[in-house]
């Protein structure tokens, strides 16, 4: 859950020191953030579909959070810091290409790379995935310090490590 907005409507994320600065994320209201779920949800289903086909002003869930705008980002940016499980059915790639199409890099970057450092393994690979996809470089140092992550990721075939998972992102941001 996110943190209580301020007074101002303005809930101020914390990152710890030597990492990402803080950003101030406009609080989103829980009908903009259970819309945005919603629409998060459809896009997962519309991704795992074969035959979703878009066609000229057909709608789908990515126009739906573009019509909504800065709200529609204000919400990604509070279930990103909550780290919300219906990200996690979108995955890391897709989710990128949907900040990249909200034109919300610079305001959805900082959130994802304190995903680097979730407890939780499937935050730090999504974190790892959507980084890599968005090509955003400021994260590599953030990649860098996965390199030594031997934490063992559930569901992938072999022996998959987060060290593999920010070596693949930091390959894709050109960064060696």
């Amino acid at each position: 859950m996110a943190p209580d907005p301020t007074p101002g409507g303005v809930v101020e994320v914390q990152a710890p020191v030597g990492t990402v600065p803080a950003v101030a994320v406009a609080a989103a209201s829980d009908v903009d953030r259970q819309r945005v779920r919603q629409l998060l949800l459809q896009l997962a289903a519309e991704q795992r579909s074969s035959v979703v086909q878009f066609e000229g002003g057909a709608r789908s869930a990515t126009r739906d959070l573009q019509a909504m705008g800065a709200t529609a980002v204000d919400a990604l940016a509070a279930l990103t810091a909550a780290c919300d499980d219906v990200l996690l059915e979108v995955g890391g790639t897709f989710f990128a290409i949907l900040v990249r199409d909200l034109g919300a890099m610079p305001r959805l970057g900082p959130p994802i790379v304190g995903l680097l450092r979730q407890p939780a393994v499937q935050w730090r690979v999504f974190g790892c995935e959507a980084l890599g996809a968005l090509g955003w470089r400021d994260a590599a140092p953030h990649l860098q310090a996965l390199l030594q992550d031997d934490t063992p990721v559930p569901g992938y075939a072999g022996d998959a490590r987060v060290a593999a998972f920010a070596r693949r992102a930091l390959d894709r941001l050109g960064v060696r």
